[in-house]
């Protein structure tokens, strides 16, 4: 079924889940790599970057690197896995503190309890525009043969990150 944007409304957001090689230029060193990916709804075009994990800080550098890239914000963000996210953090206590120090006993109950679960309805809201406008892209990704690995610091694991780039970039122009 075809989706239809307007320009400017929507950016999928999502971790790509197939690693690739990242190379620490000053020492040559390789580690594998998470690749955060942004996707704009109306014309498709596309931000990726490379991560060491996908920890908070990643996730939080790749969107403001996503925007300054774009040039600005669409209206709305499209995240894949947040609620995965929310509910971890509330499992951990991430914000036990402000829940603590903010809101009647009322408040805090819902703010612990209810978080993730508020969550779905936006997302299944937005799943046909998410499976539309980003999951072309991420299926290009789990999909795509990687070269074998070589040799750590061996040039020739550049190509891992190149057939990444070179798929995604068919995708993109050959739809």
């Amino acid at each position: 079924m075809r989706q239809e944007h307007r320009a400017g409304d929507k950016m999928f957001i999502d971790f790509a889940g197939q690693t690739i090689p990242l190379v620490e230029p000053a020492t040559g060193v390789i580690t594998e790599a998470e690749l955060f990916v942004t996707v704009l709804g109306a014309s498709n075009y596309l931000y990726a970057e490379a991560f060491p994990s996908q920890a908070l800080p990643y996730w939080i550098a790749g969107h403001a690197h996503a925007l300054a890239f774009y040039g600005g914000s669409p209206r709305v963000w499209v995240c894949a896995n947040l609620q995965s996210g929310v509910t971890q953090a509330i499992a951990r206590g991430a914000f036990q503190k402000g829940v603590t120090t903010a809101g009647t006993p009322k408040w805090k109950d819902a703010a612990s309890t209810k978080g993730s679960q508020r969550y779905g309805p936006g997302v299944a809201v937005a799943q046909p525009d998410f499976t539309s406008g980003f999951q072309p892209y991420l299926q290009v990704i789990q999909t795509t043969t990687l070269p074998q690995r070589q040799a750590k610091g061996s040039p020739s694991n550049y190509d891992r990150t190149r057939a990444i780039g070179t798929a995604l970039h068919a995708k993109k122009v050959g739809g």
